[in-house]
């Protein structure tokens, strides 16, 4: 059984740092690796009011979630998959995740328009993320097809939220 500790070193040995995976030193699709480029275009577009910080948040909170139960859970089975026991900052660094949840997740057209609504697609995505990559070991950056299938279910959302809502309401004033 990997430990976390021998995902580190194979991560050392290939010569991926904490430090490089955060300025984008890895490989992967251009653009999509540098956290830190992710991060000043991020600064950016919430300065300007123009992608939700409450998205943001809900699948930096989702995916934290997902991978600290499946840290739990593979330390308690003694699971064998590498994504099952990797840490919570590996599953933020590498792959297109920041890139997907800023650049893609964000986007008017595919994400929810009620602010609940945003917590809980946010949330989902984090947490597909992590899920996906932990049960398909051939497809380790699970950004894409988590996003397709959350952002597909925005409107869905958003109309269960605008019922509940309505129901809220209407048992106040009855």
């Amino acid at each position: 059984m990997p430990s976390r500790c021998s995902i580190e070193a194979a991560l050392a040995d290939a010569g991926i740092t904490v430090w490089s995976a955060f300025l984008g030193g890895t490989s992967g699709t251009l653009g999509t690796t540098s956290v830190l480029a992710v991060a000043l275009g991020a600064a950016l577009l919430l300065f300007a009011r123009i992608i939700s910080w409450r998205l943001l948040l809900a699948q930096l909170i989702g995916l934290a979630v997902a991978a600290t139960l499946f840290n739990i859970a593979g330390a308690v089975t003694g699971a064998d998959s590498g994504a099952a026991i990797m840490p919570v900052h590996w599953h933020l660094l590498l792959g297109s995740f920041a890139f997907g949840a800023v650049f893609i997740a964000c986007d008017p057209v595919a994400s929810c328009c009620t602010n609940p609504g945003r917590w809980i697609q946010g949330f989902l995505i984090g947490a597909l993320v992590v899920l996906i990559r932990v049960a398909n070991s051939t497809h380790p950056d699970a950004v894409i097809p988590a996003l397709l299938l959350i952002s597909i279910a925005a409107p869905l959302i958003d109309h269960a939220v605008i019922a509940w809502n309505i129901r809220k309401r209407a048992r106040r004033h009855v």
